[in-house]
């Protein structure tokens, strides 16, 4: 009887002794992806192409992702940062701040529960969008899932009250955890034979009043040898908006999205260290199309909103390299240069792009 209270003493012990968000921890929420297959958990990127709308090449450089930092055990504080600058005919720019804090109503080693409020600032294309200081406030609940040392699967739901339709949205996607003073001594990449490697994954689907938006990113790698890693990447996107027409015969809605499937084999050139170096090579297919609206004459004096749809598909292929640098034995910083030719000229984006990833990658 004494052993088996001993026991269940020391197990209870075990279960609520280690906190999953420990003050001073640094919580990184990256982005879904970038240009090309594969993507890492992305941080920002550099892209450039050829406009076929406009004839014009068109430049951008984003950032984008959160960062949090635990005060105390269970509350974090820190932002959504996102920034734009491009240039296509001119020079425009963007930035968004999404300001928030965490609380940990569950805070276990595996399992960890939060809300979280927060509220935006934001400035769209300069004199043309204007700036809005504190126009929503949004609530947001979730749970935080261990896969891996410093690595959650975080489902969420959020609620944002704004100037016109509120929103709900549902999400999930991958968050990486620091902890302060556990850096590995003598780090280097943990990865060989057998490891999978993941990058950007992601799920979201919003609504509000007459417009639902989805989008969904997700792949990975597997190593077939010790530097041989070949891997698959699905990104999937789409929105509908309803028009506000009083003519039942016309047009309704409008709505657009995008498909890109691809596969690609990554090469690298050194055994597992702190900083190593690789060559990509890819292969994939690509689909955009979209409805907007546009006046059509019916008879002499008659006109109805209708459907212009346009669609565009090509296959392509990508070659690049880059480096990636362990911050973790299983966690490192990637940035990955990446070119993309089309099979043909894309009624969007041209025939070439060309992109800088910058972001996180993850072993397993």
């Amino acid at each position: 009887m004494k052993k088996s209270l001993l026991l269940i003493l020391f197990l209870s012990m075990g279960f609520v002794g280690v906190a999953q968000i420990q003050r001073g921890d640094q919580l990184i929420i990256p982005g879904a992806g970038g240009l090309v297959p594969p993507n890492s958990a992305s941080v920002g990127g550099l892209s450039a192409y050829n406009y076929s709308a406009s004839d014009e090449t068109q430049v951008d450089l984003d950032l984008g992702f959160s960062y949090g930092y635990a005060l105390l055990d269970r509350l974090v504080v820190g932002a959504d940062i996102n920034v734009g600058v491009g240039h296509a005919g001119g020079i425009f720019s963007n930035y968004r701040l999404d300001p928030f804090a965490r609380y940990y109503v569950v805070n276990r080693p595996g399992l960890g529960v939060f809300g979280q409020v927060g509220t935006r600032f934001s400035d769209y294309g300069g004199n043309a969008g204007g700036s809005s200081v504190l126009e929503q406030l949004t609530l947001q609940t979730g749970l935080q899932l261990p896969i891996a040392a410093g690595l959650f699967l975080t489902p969420t739901i959020a609620y944002a009250a704004q100037k016109g339709d509120n929103e709900v949205t549902l999400g999930a996607g991958l968050q990486l955890l620091l902890h302060p003073g556990t850096t590995d001594e003598a780090i280097t990449g943990n990865f060989g034979k057998g490891t999978i490697t993941l990058g950007g994954q992601s799920v979201s689907l919003a609504a509000r009043d007459g417009r639902i938006q989805g989008g969904l990113s997700v792949g990975g790698q597997y190593f077939l040898t010790d530097r041989l890693a070949a891997g698959v990447q699905l990104g999937v996107g789409g929105v509908r908006y309803a028009l506000q027409n009083s003519d039942p015969e016309g047009l309704q809605s409008q709505h657009g999205g995008n498909v890109d499937i691809g596969g690609s084999a990554r090469y690298y050139l050194s055994a597992p260290r702190r900083l190593v170096w690789f060559l990509d090579a890819g292969a994939g297919y690509a689909v955009n199309w979209q409805s907007r609206p546009v006046w059509e004459n019916f008879g002499t004096a008659t006109q109805r909103l209708v459907a212009q749809k346009d669609r565009s598909s090509m296959g392509y292929l990508a070659a690049g390299g880059g480096a990636q640098y362990f911050i973790r034995k299983n966690i490192a910083l990637e940035a990955a240069p990446q070119f993309r030719y089309g099979l043909k000229e894309d009624a969007f984006y041209g025939r070439t792009r060309f992109a800088v990833n910058f972001g996180f990658r993850v072993m397993l």
